[in-house]
């Protein structure tokens, strides 16, 4: 699969996901700009200077976009099977979740903000063990040098110093879910005065646009999606079965800023930008899941095994119908 996501990601044209064009005129600013940070003629935006720097050193070794493109596709799904292998109970659910919560679609348009993704979810993983840990803040810090918004999964920190504090799931579940009602309601106040003092910004902010996420992917299909992911959740409490190992203490761990996340996604789904900032958060369903599935036995460990699987089929198979990302028709570069 490492192989699989890396080629796929690597080799398509610019024409597969919405942002690729944009990124190619990236990449060959920055590599043919005179200086990057300072004198004449040097980067106006330095606020991702790891990114810059990335790009730069891909272009002295190639100025083809694509050379680029696999850089980062390696850093991507290298991030990604790290976590898996520290965090999952079953690797190829996993990488399945990965594909049927369409992380792996959404990322050939969100290139950048996904260098940072997986950055950041290694780093939660080293601070799960300790908050102090250096490998935890080198990557969270070398994340934000890439997309400043990583800064959100920071808040996973809240969580994990909650979850060492109180025993009882349920009430660590209760207080992430009133946690979540009560930030988005404050967030949605704020965000209604914020478009009032700046209208331009109002296209990522008011459903009635034609950019309204509803309508971009699909009828609706993202609250179905926070829905399901908060059911999950729900599967958590309703066990009682636990394990003594580091895979269940780090999804125990996590499961507040999940169960936060998909709560503030069910409410603020209509945000085209907090569809795209809460990934930091929902991620970490790709190893929750697994380690949901693992606390049940016999038949209902089955049924929910399959109903997961049959949900995100359905889900994927809607996104690629209603082009998600803009990844279809899928090219390789030499194709166009």
């Amino acid at each position: 699969m490492f192989f699989i996501f890396t080629i796929l990601k690597s080799l398509r044209s610019i024409d597969v996901g919405t942002d690729t064009e944009l990124y190619k005129r990236m990449f060959n600013e920055i590599g043919t700009r005179p200086s990057l940070f300072f004198g004449e003629g040097a980067m106006d935006e330095i606020s991702a200077p790891v990114y810059i720097t990335i790009a730069r050193l891909s272009y002295a070794l190639s100025s083809h976009f694509n050379v680029f493109m696999f850089v980062t596709s390696v850093i991507i799904t290298y991030g990604l099977i790290a976590f898996i292998k520290k965090t999952s109970y079953d690797y190829c659910l996993s990488i399945f979740c990965w594909s049927g919560l369409i992380f792996f679609i959404t990322s050939m348009n969100l290139n950048r903000q996904f260098l940072a993704v997986t950055l950041m979810i290694n780093a939660i993983v080293y601070f799960s063990k300790s908050l102090l840990s250096l490998k935890g803040w080198a990557l969270a810090g070398i994340a934000l040098s890439i997309h400043g918004t990583g800064i959100l999964a920071l808040s996973a920190l809240g969580g994990i110093v909650l979850s060492k504090k109180i025993k009882n799931d349920k009430i660590l579940f209760a207080i992430a879910v009133v946690a979540g009602t009560a930030v988005s309601v404050l967030y949605r106040f704020a965000i209604s005065v914020f478009a009032m003092i700046f209208p331009r910004f109002e296209m990522y902010l008011d459903s009635s646009f034609e950019f309204y996420i509803f309508g971009e992917i699909g009828g609706g299909r993202i609250i179905f999606l926070y829905l399901l992911l908060f059911a999950i959740c729900t599967l958590w409490i309703l066990s009682s079965k636990s394990e003594d190992d580091d895979i269940y203490d780090f999804n125990r761990k996590i499961l507040p800023i999940a169960t936060f996340g998909t709560v503030f996604g069910i409410f603020n789904a209509d945000m085209i930008l907090m569809n795209r900032v809460i990934i930091y958060l929902t991620v970490f369903h790709i190893s929750l899941i697994p380690a949901v599935v693992n606390k049940y036995k016999g038949v209902v460990r089955y049924a929910i095994y399959f109903g997961i699987i049959i949900a995100l089929m359905l889900y994927y198979y809607i996104a690629l119908r209603d082009n998600h990302s803009g990844v279809i028709p899928y090219n390789f570069f030499w194709q166009v």
